[in-house]
């Protein structure tokens, strides 16, 4: 019994220390329970194309119908129906046989077999009408119109709780010839085809002279109220009836391509636009009659055109600009310009991923590595100065500042491992730079230069994902591991890993040195595409919380306001801390942004009477990467970030990427001084309008306590009773200056052509004159202008303008040379003329 008690204790001590050894090991790792996790269901939007209505899969559709309510597109034996951002199917029976269609109300009209029906659009009920018809109709408002024989009836249409009711108003049966493809444009203005001629038509003087002859073989008709529409073999054509001028506006293409029309048939008029369905290409096209030319709308499943997607392969973001891979072609949709366009992969096509920077491309088809230049001619090969016969298993592409970088998956040591490599753009040629043991899955970057690279570990089972820095691409270990395969993945600028996992994205937030999964969200796809739909690939626009999602015939997106959006941080999510103020600081604080470092560009909030900031979150701009070392200006902070300024620009640093010192002051020597002009006060040692906090105005006496250089500006603390601020040493003359000009070094001079005066610093908008020679007070200097004091304002020169600093130096030593040489040669002369002949006499 004390041996058992012996072992049990043993036993259980071992597997206390093992998994204690197991946790410490383990530490970064997620271990989350599931309850732990919130879910939520995310709605998304199509982008291509743009609409749910423009996806259907169509059989050679025969004639369309819309209206406010609905869209409807007749097939041989089918009605399909949209209404409400959804689609219905009527399938009828095999006896039926559609031709021709149009819209009342909540009903839908169709010609079957020369016979009319007429359906109910809510409860999908079929009813035959005792209309007389042949083999077409029409309908306008209220009223119908048919050509039974060789004869015209009219009818009005009553809808009530029954349903359609048809009273025959009058008719005509003495036509000379058949009445075919009649048209009805309003009350009694009817017009009908006949042997290639227009004929117009009326019950009380009956039939009038042709209007026009000669027309091609017409299909179907429509009208706007004024003008007819026609459909031929040949394309759509347009006719006014009052001149009888006939307009082809779209001609039928040959070859079979999305956005070519081929075989119109059915076509309607709704709203300013002709849709026409094409039986060829299996869609429906909508044409704008303010120009004559066919949109970028097309119900249809087709992918062969730019607003399309087909059998894609890979998505990637550069810019504002979304990029889809297919099998032959690039398609791009700029989310700036809501525009669309596709670009030919001939000779380069098959490659499977891809991704953009600043205008290149670099392919894979896991084999053969393509590197290509995007230009408005398109797409053309560019050469690496590397060989790339060795990587034979790349399986993730991504990009990061302009660069690319690769993972191609090598036998080494007998190992699997994950080479990670770089493409530099500036050369072209290809480098190591990381290995991980495992089979690399993918690869993605944050915008602060974090790689996060996800490899499979063949001896857990699991799929790690490790963080490096694209500066040493230097890791430890995983920062946490998933048991199924990611899809693709993306991360948010506080480090929150996004990954796709059997088409749903699970949210992984860093908590102390490790992570945890946070939540979960399932896409609800509208019922208009596919059942089976799956998203195959995500990609996050850098600037915004808009996630684009790939699948197989579509790219979706949700809304930035979605569960999944809201929880991305992107720089436009940086709260603003309440520690934020713009009240004078006499203790500045200055951070060095290291070299590199990222920048996120923003506008400054203003601050309201309670003194804190009127909006929770900054206005992001842009963002940027910082080149060299700059000081800037501590406005606030928080336990991540550093809120800065220099007085050109404010932005938003991460603490770790800066390094903070108090601004050094001269030594304090109180003296007073005088004001050269009217001019600002500000709170911190910059020349920015939002934080100006007083004003000084002309020969105001000042109290000057020290002075600071911020950027190589320098700036005075400057008092006056209770005004107090800085304010740039330039406006500040010394107290033994009596008169009312500053003294030289405070000015500058205009040269002899004079200056012409802007608003801005890129001096595009003149706002005067300076006459040369002419002293005006300077503020700062910035490149290639100068700030000056003009009028009661402010404006910019051209640096070249202003006569340089050595002017004046250089002009008095030359006076004062030319006055020695003329005072020494006076006095040879004296000598030489006067004395010594004095002498000599």
């Amino acid at each position: 019994m004390k041996t058992l008690r012996r072992n049990l204790i043993i036993i259980f001590v071992a597997l206390v220390f093992a998994l204690s050894f197991f946790a410490a090991e383990n530490a970064a790792f997620l271990v989350v329970s599931a309850d732990t996790t919130e879910n939520y269901d995310v709605q998304t939007d199509i982008v291509t194309p743009r609409s749910y209505l423009e996806y259907r899969t169509l059989s050679a559709p025969l004639d369309v119908a819309v209206s406010d309510d609905y869209f409807i597109i007749a097939e041989s034996n089918r009605l399909t129906v949209y209404h409400e951002n959804a689609f219905n199917y009527y399938d009828l029976p095999a006896e039926y046989n559609l031709s021709k269609i149009a819209l009342y109300g909540d009903y839908c009209l169709f010609l079957s077999t020369s016979s009319l029906y007429f359906m109910d659009l809510t409860s999908g009920d079929i009813s035959e009408t005792d209309v007389n018809v042949a083999n077409y109709f029409s309908v306008y408002g209220d009223t119908l119109v048919t050509n039974p024989s060789n004869s015209i009836y009219k009818y009005t249409i009553v809808s009530s709780d029954d349903g359609l009711t048809f009273d025959r108003l009058t008719s005509y049966r003495s036509l000379e010839t058949d009445a075919q493809k009649i048209t009805v444009i309003s009350g009694d203005k009817i017009y009908f085809f006949n042997e290639r001629k227009i004929f117009p038509f009326d019950f009380t003087s009956y039939v009038g002279e042709r209007i026009t002859e000669n027309l091609d073989q017409i299909r179907y008709t429509a009208t706007d109220g004024e003008n007819l529409y026609f459909t031929s073999e040949f394309g759509v054509y347009k006719v006014v009836p009052s001149t009888g001028v006939v307009e082809r506006m779209v001609a039928c293409q040959k070859e079979e391509a999305l956005y070519n029309l081929v075989n119109p048939q059915g076509a309607c008029y709704f709203d300013g636009y002709l849709f026409v369905a094409d039986s060829r290409l299996n869609c429906v096209y909508k044409i704008d009659l303010s120009t004559g030319s066919m949109t970028d709308f097309a119900v249809t499943d087709r992918g062969d055109g730019a607003n399309r997607i087909n059998s894609p392969s890979d998505v990637c973001v550069d810019g504002n600009v979304v990029y889809v891979l297919e099998s032959d072609e690039i398609k791009a949709y700029d989310t700036k310009n809501d525009t669309y366009s596709s670009y030919s992969l001939d000779g380069f096509n098959g490659a499977k991923i891809f991704d953009f920077a600043d205008n290149l491309a670099l392919l894979c088809d896991s084999s053969n590595l393509f590197l290509l230049k995007l230009s408005e001619s398109g797409l053309s090969s560019v050469t690496i100065n590397s060989d790339t016969v060795n990587f034979k298993n790349v399986t993730a592409v991504a990009s990061y500042e302009n660069d690319f970088y690769f993972i191609n998956n090598e036998s080494i040591n007998l190992a699997m491992t994950a080479r990670i490599y770089k493409l530099s753009t500036s050369d072209m040629k290809i480098t190591p730079v990381a290995s991980i043991e495992g089979l690399g899955v993918d690869l993605t970057f944050d915008i602060f230069g974090n790689a996060f690279a996800c490899v499979y570990s063949y001896q857990s089972s699991t799929y790690l994902t490790y963080k490096l820095s694209a500066a040493t691409f230097a890791f430890d270990q995983p920062i946490f591991s998933v048991s199924e395969k990611p899809s693709a993945i993306f991360t948010d600028v506080e480090d929150g890993v996004f990954m796709l996992i059997n088409g749903a994205i699970t949210a992984y937030s860093q908590v102390n040195d490790g992570y945890e999964q946070t939540a979960r969200f399932d896409l609800s796809i509208s019922e208009n595409l596919p059942d089976d739909i799956q998203v195959k690939d995500i990609a996050l626009i850098d600037g915004d919380n808009k996630v684009y999602f790939l699948t197989d015939v579509a790219l979706l997106t949700c809304d930035k306001d979605s569960a999944l959006g809201m929880m991305i941080k992107t720089p436009s999510k940086l709260p603003v801390p309440e520690t934020y103020s713009i009240d004078l600081n006499e203790t500045v604080t200055v951070c060095t942004v290291n070299d590199g470092a990222k920048l996120f560009k923003i506008d400054l909030p203003s601050v309201g009477a309670d003194g804190k900031a009127t909006t929770e979150y900054f206005d992001y701009l842009d963002f940027k990467t910082n080149v060299g070392s700059r000081d800037y200006l501590l406005v606030a902070e928080n336990e991540r970030y550093l809120i800065v300024t220099d007085g050109v620009e404010s932005a938003i640093v991460r603490r770790s990427d800066a390094f903070l010192s108090l601004l050094e002051k001269s030594v304090p020597t109180t003296r007073e001084a005088f004001a050269v002009d009217n001019y600002g006060l500000y709170a911190y040692p910059v020349v920015d309008d939002y934080f100006k906090c007083g004003l000084v105005t002309e020969n105001q006496r000042l109290t000057i306590e020290y002075s600071v250089t911020v950027n190589g500006l320098r700036l005075y603390m400057a008092t006056d009773g209770e005004d107090k601020g800085y304010l740039p040493a330039s406006l500040v003359k010394p107290a033994v200056a009596t008169d009312n000009s500053p003294v030289e070094y405070y000015t500058i001079k205009i040269g002899k052509s004079g200056a012409k005066v802007y608003s801005d610093k890129k001096l595009t908008e003149q706002i005067g004159f300076i006459d040369g020679e002419t002293t005006v007070y300077a503020i700062r200097q910035e490149d290639k202008v100068i700030l000056i004091k003009f009028g009661e304002g402010e404006g910019y020169i051209n640096s070249d303008d202003a006569k340089p600093s050595t002017y004046y130096s250089v002009r008095n030593i030359i006076v004062i040379s030319a006055l020695f040489v003329g005072l020494f040669v006076t006095v040879v002369y004296l000598i030489r003329n006067k004395v010594f002949k004095r002498k000599e006499d």
